[in-house]
């Protein structure tokens, strides 16, 4: 028993829609390796990250990317915070930024997106910066850049 014309449009039909056959995969599915960032310490002179450090992960997408991680603070002091800074980057044009805040604690941050998902080829080099705040002094304490880069 065969399926028929009808059948067989209808089959057709439902392979086009879902794109199988073709063999050309849409540029929206696109997707690169899940980057970890290894943790990074405000101040380059202490290892134990007793300022503030940060870390995690950046999920690479088309356009976009998700970052997903911690931040932590554990000076004494409440006016002292530490501040890990996001910068997104297509080529040597800063695209996007965002920041996470820790203030005498160990603060986990959910996944959340950076990039612009309108930019054709979209991002592909994050810039991470820890930064410690010592507002009363006034002075900070920043670690060197991270990039990591889509690959």
């Amino acid at each position: 028993m065969g399926l028929g014309r009808r059948g067989i449009a209808v089959f057709v039909a439902a392979v086009a829609a879902l794109g199988l056959g073709s063999g050309s995969a849409s540029a929206a599915s696109v997707q690169w390796a899940t980057d970890p960032f290894p943790e990074v310490c405000a101040s380059p002179v202490d290892p134990a990250c007793d300022a503030g450090a940060g870390d995690g992960y950046i999920k690479w997408g088309n356009r976009t990317a998700g970052i997903k991680g911690y931040v932590w603070d554990f000076d004494e002091d409440p006016a002292d915070y530490t501040k890990v800074y996001f910068d997104a980057f297509a080529g040597s044009t800063k695209v996007d930024s965002d920041f996470r805040t820790a203030n005498g604690q160990y603060r986990p941050f959910g996944e959340f997106p950076i990039g612009d998902p309108n930019l054709v080829g979209g991002i592909d080099r994050v810039r991470i910066q820890v930064c410690s705040h010592f507002p009363l002094w006034p002075y900070k304490e920043c670690s060197a850049p991270v990039n990591v880069l889509r690959n």
